[in-house]
């Protein structure tokens, strides 16, 4: 068990507390007293901006149940400065004006803030890039990705390389890099300046558009066309309107996303209907290629990842198409939105790009 108490990190000095008398400690064992220590000044942490240190104390063990509430303590005490409105108001804030609230927390409390979301508790905003960085590059046994995006479980199922950590998650990402290796990759080049191509030949001249959509679109039928590899114009109209209308969540599915049972049931039958027809053609998919087996005629995802030692079932190989489609595309369309509006604003970036192509 460990004794916590706060210590105020702008304080020059602490004082030490009294030694102890000679007495029993929790555990029942007699303890002699010890002098006084000095109570070292808690070094302010870059990354979490806390305002309070803990002093933690060994004084005996402690149960498995004892440590876990030491902890939330310690964690509670730790987190960085963030609205002390009620938390029931700032889930409803985040959650409906999401950018706003992010933006006046950013303002009032610096780069690193927390806010309350239910149902899924308290989470840390990091808006410096480095501290970005560090996350991202930090030790994946500390910082556990898949504990995060656990709410997705719902649609990306249990087994989404997304979801998993540490040793089973390097296992699962073994398993599919060989499709994304650069030269798997090339043989896709002339589909995706195809696909490219007659999406751009759509878009208005002279009249103002939102990219954003135009960017899913253009996205979705590209990871469509290499992961699944179906090129029936039927196929892919019905894959395209199972996936855009699942992703289109109301706000009353993020509670079914949390509890997948929930899904089927009551308002959840809508998302259950709408992930239902998404499986059915996704498995649909895996059947084909698994009659296909060692056919050196596909070079889509779908038929490597089969093709590569069959080690994954059929509801793993469900869950990563459905991380793919769904997780896949929406952030590739997002970050080349964001790419083009970096360029409008910087059109000397675009002279530079035209001359290195036709170099």
């Amino acid at each position: 068990r460990h004794r916590l108490r706060a210590v105020p990190a702008r304080s020059e000095t602490a004082v030490a507390p009294k030694a102890r008398e000679r007495r029993g400690d929790e555990c029942g064992r007699w303890m002699p007293a010890r002098p006084a220590e000095p109570v070292r000044q808690a070094e302010p942490a870059s990354a979490m901006r806390r305002s309070r240190a803990l002093d933690l104390r060994e004084t005996c063990p402690a149960t498995l149940a004892e440590y876990g509430q030491i902890m939330d303590r310690a964690a509670r005490t730790m987190m960085p400065p963030g609205p002390r409105m009620p938390a029931l108001l700032q889930s409803v804030l985040i959650w409906t004006a999401t950018h706003r609230m992010q933006s006046w927390c950013h303002r009032r409390y610096g780069s690193v803030f927390s806010i309350h979301a239910a149902p899924m508790g308290r989470f840390v905003f990091l808006v410096d890039s480095a501290d970005i960085k560090d996350v991202f590059a930090g030790d994946p046994s500390v910082f556990h990705a898949g504990e995060v995006l656990a709410p997705a479980r719902g649609l990306l199922g249990s087994t989404s390389v997304l979801l998993l950590d540490e040793q089973p998650h390097r296992e699962r990402r073994r398993l599919m890099m060989p499709p994304f290796h650069r030269e798997a990759v090339a043989k896709h080049d002339r589909l995706m300046a195809d696909v490219a191509a007659d999406e751009i030949a759509r878009w208005p001249i002279g009249v103002p558009f939102a990219l954003a959509p135009r960017m899913s679109a253009l996205t979705l039928e590209i990871i469509l066309r290499i992961v699944v590899g179906t090129s029936d114009p039927a196929r892919l109209t019905a894959l395209r309107s199972a996936i855009t209308q699942l992703t289109q969540l109301l706000p009353t599915d993020l509670l079914g996303l949390l509890y997948p049972r929930l899904i089927g049931h009551g308002p959840w039958r809508r998302l259950g209907r709408r992930r239902a027809a998404l499986d059915e053609l996704l498995y649909a998919e895996i059947r084909e290629r698994r009659a296909h087996l060692g056919s050196t005629e596909r070079t889509d995802v779908l038929a490597m990842l089969i093709d590569g030692g069959g080690q994954l079932s059929d509801t793993e190989l469900r869950d990563q198409l459905a991380t793919l489609l769904l997780a896949g595309h929406e952030t590739t369309a997002t970050a080349l939105s964001w790419l083009f509006e970096r360029l409008i604003r910087h059109p000397e970036e675009i002279g530079r790009a035209s001359c290195r192509e036709r170099v």
